[in-house]
Parts: structure tokens; C-alpha cells; sequence
């Protein structure tokens, strides 16, 4: 049975790239539009960007949010979207969570897609005509690399193997040390089997790599995330800039480590020295807040009188609300140094406006940087406090510094330049 329930043979290519030239691409996301979240957006834009005959293979399934804002026309951008379905039964559900409270490795090797992975390659293999002229599989979940793994001994087609995040290096990961021994020997794999690594930061590029040997580290790749200029352009901010009135915006999720609890810090530092400088400031935090950390705003009293808590909103009024924000705000977990790009930051650098980067040494605070953003430390509260008082007083409205950059269109030829590169 195919990919909807019945059986599917696979044609290049109906989408709107057409030239004989191009080459043909086989990309493999999970997550891929309408399911929402970081990677649908960002896999989406850099595909329908290519300069190739691009088919998806995607999951389907109701256990995981969608979002139809988000590129709602990438299909017309494609050759063919395949979407395979995922679900898990409740006895499934149950052992991993068994396994979990017995500190087990079940669900996490790499993750809970692994099946989804294993059987979206049979199906491909079984259904697909001629070997694509490249392979390129995303993670997160880090298990479509496993079906990259199985095609690439099936076909010999050259694979690129695209991270978002790192694997077995990753601070967020929990790991046993069954699961941290097992995820260890599925990320050498990957590496060694793969042509080409991708990875989103040169932080990130460095940590996964001090691991490995010469002929591994050279096949790595930095490709940043990437903004839609043509999408910015085509939106309207949901409000104007007012006198004497300062918006300061976060749009995003905050859970785990990744808390916003260093700004209310800083923002209660201000408030006391210099209440003036709050005078017609509104902070507001759009997307999915843990309770116990909107729950942390009651330490701080006089930060709270400035802060609103707005909840999630669909993708394209997310932008639309970057668009009309004064400053927006961005909050790193607290490391030494964070290997994180988050897809965030490259829909703020889009959207022109300043930014406030509460942040570790590492990826985000030299992106930011460059960009001309105020920069805050996470770790030293007085010295967070003195950067947002700097900014109070002469609230920017934008950013400095060239993003160009980030563009889709510039992002999308690197990626072409990595493709011609394994095909070679």
C-alpha cells in the first residue's frame, strides 16, 4: 500500500521547474508543510528555492500540529510532495514511556520517527523508477538520515545529509548511555556513509566534528537558515510605529534550559534604576511558554507591569507581527558557548527590525552581531540590565548590519554549489 492507502508509482516531474538541465533531487523532511514548526518552514523555503527538479518525501500524521500559513504553495514550487503516514499505537505509546521511566534507550535511537524512516526508504525503493541525481535528507528528526542510510546502500546515490541541530552532541538530548553509545554509532554512520554534511552554524560544525578524522571534517558544509524577502515584502505590519511608544516582541517557544527568565532579570534591574526609560515600552511573548517559566515573571514584580504573555499564532501573522514590533527579542539557553542558529533569528534578520539578543558566546550573538543587534550576556544580570538601558534610551527601530546573506535565493545557490559538488 502507498503513501495515502494505496499504491503510488512516482513521476518526475509535474512542479514548476521543468528544465531538462536541472538536476533531480530526492529530499526527505518529516516535517514539511502543513505540519507546523522550525523545520517545515525552513525545508520548504530552501526546496521551492532550488534550482532543481525536487521530490519530497514527508510525513503525514494526526498526531502533530499543522500550520497551513506556511508555504502554502510549495507544492506548485515541486516536482511531487510523498507523504508517508506516521502514527503510534497506544501500546506503543506506552512502552515508551515505560522504557522511559526505566531510564531505557527505546525511544531514543534516534528518536520515535525511526520506523516511519525505515519504511518511507522501502517504499521509495519500491515505488521510485530511476535513482535521483542526489539524495538529501534533513534532520530533525535526526531518523530520516537512517532512511538516507539504507537508500544510499540500495542505490549509490550521492547523499547529502542536512543537520539542523547536532545528534549525538546535542545539549537537549537525553540520553542514557545505551542511547548516547547507540546514537554515537548512527551519527558515525551517517557521517561516514553520507558525501557531503551540512550543518546550519560553524559552532556547530566544530563541535560534531572534533570527533572525527581529516576525511570525514572535510566533507562538512555551513549552510545557514534562510529568510523569504519576497514574503516580508508582501506583508503589512500589523502596526505602525506610534510616538512614544517602544514594542519589544519574542516569537517563539521557551521550554527545558531555554527559559526567558534572564530578561526579566535585566528588564527588573531597569525598572528599578531607571523607571522613566518604561514609560510606553510593551514586552510581549508570542508562541508556547512553559507555565513554570511565565510562572517565573512573578519574581519580578516590576518587569511583570510591562510584560503580556500572547500565546501562539499561526506562521504568516507571526511575521506579520515581526514586521510591527520596534525590537525583537531573542533568548539563548545559558551556556558557555551555544552551537544554536535558531530558525527565529533568521525570520527576525528578515524582517529588518532590531534586535536584543540575550545570549551565550557562540552562533546566535556573532549572527546578531554582524547585524548591528544590542547584545546582552545571559549569564551576568548587571551587564544584561546595562545593554537593555542602552537600548530604552535610544530605541532602534532596525538593524544595522547586511543580512543579505540569508537570503533564500543566496542560501539555495550555496546548496546547488554542494550538490554539484558530490555529483561531481
Amino acid at each position: 500500500m502507498g503513501a495515502h492507502g494505496r499504491t503510488v508509482h512516482i513521476h518526475e516531474s509535474s512542479g514548476g521547474h521543468e528544465a531538462v538541465n536541472q538536476p533531480r533531487l530526492l529530499c526527505v523532511s518529516f516535517y514539511f508543510p502543513p505540519l507546523a514548526g522550525p523545520r517545515a518552514v525552513q525545508v520548504s523555503r530552501l526546496l521551492c528555492a532550488l534550482d532543481a527538479r525536487v521530490t519530497v518525501v514527508a510525513g503525514r500524521t494526526a498526531d502533530e500540529a499543522c500550520d497551513t500559513s506556511i508555504a502554502p504553495d510549495a507544492e506548485q514550487h515541486l516536482g511531487a510532495v510523498i507523504r508517508i503516514p506516521f502514527s503510534r499505537s497506544p501500546v506503543m505509546r506506552r512502552l515508551d514511556y515505560l522504557a522511559r521511566r526505566a531510564g531505557l534507550a527505546w525511544g531514543n535511537v534516534p528518536d520515535e520517527k525511526r520506523a516511519w524512516a525505515l519504511r518511507a526508504c522501502a517504499f521509495m525503493l519500491e515505488h521510485s523508477n530511476a535513482a535521483p541525481d542526489a539524495l538529501i535528507t534533513f534532520g530533525q528528526p535526526m531518523s530520516d538520515h537512517l532512511f538516507g542510510l539504507e537508500f544510499k546502500k540500495q542505490k549509490g546515490a550521492p547523499w547529502i545529509a542536512h543537520f539542523s541541530d547536532p545528534w549525538a552532541d546535542s545539549p537537549y538530548r537525553s540520553h542514557t548511555p545505551a542511547a548516547a553509545r547507540a546514537n554515537a554509532q548512527l551519527e558515525a554512520r551517517v557521517a561516514a556513509a553520507a558525501d557531503a554534511l551540512v550543518f546550519t552554524s560553524q559552532e556547530t560544525v566544530d563541535l560534531v566534528m572534533r570527533k572525527y578524522g581529516p576525511d570525514i571534517r572535510r566533507k562538512a558544509h555551513v549552510l545557514p537558515h534562510c529568510y523569504d524577502a519576497a514574503l516580508f515584502q508582501s506583508l503589512a505590519p500589523d502596526r505602525d510605529p506610534a510616538p512614544g511608544a517602544y514594542v519589544i516582541r519574542s516569537l517563539g517557544s521557551f521550554y527545558g534550559s531555554r527559559s526567558p527568565e534572564p530578561f526579566y532579570a535585566a528588564l527588573e534591574r531597569v525598572a528599578h534604576s531607571d523607571p522613566e526609560l518604561l514609560n510606553g515600552v510593551s514586552v510581549e511573548f508570542y508562541g508556547y511558554t512553559e507555565a513554570r517559566l511565565r510562572g517565573l515573571v512573578e519574581k519580578y514584580p516590576a518587569a511583570k507591569n510591562s510584560i503580556t504573555f500572547k500565546g501562539a499564532v499561526p506562521y504568516m501573522e507571526s511575521l506579520r507581527l515581526t514586521r510591527g514590533a520596534d525590537c525583537l527579542l531573542v533568548v539563548d539557553a545559558p551556556s558557555d558557548t551555544s552551537v544554536f542558529f535558531p530558525s527565529k533569528l533568521v525570520d527576525y534578520l528578515g524582517s529588518g527590525r532590531h534586535i536584543c539578543a540575550v545570549t551565550p558566546e557562540g552562533a546566535t550573538r556573532r549572527i546578531a552581531a554582524a547585524a548591528g543587534a544590542t547584545l546582552a550576556p545571559i549569564a551576568d544580570p548587571d551587564a544584561a540590565a546595562n545593554a537593555l538601558r542602552d537600548l530604552l534610551i535610544s530605541k532602534p527601530r532596525a538593524l544595522t548590519g547586511s543580512c543579505g546573506q540569508y537570503r533564500s535565493q543566496a542560501v539555495a545557490a550555496q546548496m546547488m554549489d554542494i550538490v554539484s559538488g558530490i555529483m561531481k
